[in-house]
């Protein structure tokens, strides 16, 4: 991994331009970060273990070889649902399974009926929107999402 050295200069140029006894023509500090993001200084790079890297700056991009993970994930616990459902006024939908984390992907093939979902699991085939427990009533096996549709 090749870094930049943190320049020390960064940080004295800021607190000189913030500070009165150094300057009586004081400039807005967005104003004296942006000046001083202008002007890149050329410290040179260095090969350094990732460990090593907090706090210093890349000096090329770092680019994936491949997805990670190499499939949509789900980020709540939920259901999931086909939006346009939602959309058109259906608020209530057979619960049809569980999708749970670790486990292979499912699909959703009816989509007047929604998937129970887990954090971290794979999206299932045919979902769109995931809407959290939160924003959902569970009764009899039917849940009913009780917030509006946003777009």
């Amino acid at each position: 991994m090749c870094v930049k050295s943190d320049p020390s200069f960064f940080i004295s140029a800021y607190i000189i331009t913030l500070n009165p006894q150094f300057n009586t023509n004081m400039i807005a500090a967005d104003k004296a970060f942006n000046l001083i993001m202008e002007r890149p200084g050329k410290w040179g790079q260095e090969e350094i273990p990732f460990y090593q890297a907090y706090n210093r700056t890349l000096t090329k991009d770092i680019i994936a070889d491949r997805d990670f993970p190499p499939f949509n994930r789900v980020t709540m616990d939920g259901i999931g649902i086909v939006y346009d459902k939602l959309s058109v006024g259906n608020k209530e939908f057979a619960i049809d399974g569980l999708q749970a984390a670790g486990s292979p992907q499912m699909e959703l093939n009816d989509s007047d009926k929604c998937l129970e979902v887990m954090t971290g699991a794979i999206l299932p085939k045919g979902i769109d929107t995931v809407i959290p427990y939160e924003d959902v009533s569970i009764k009899n096996g039917i849940a009913t999402v009780n917030i509006p549709p946003r777009f």
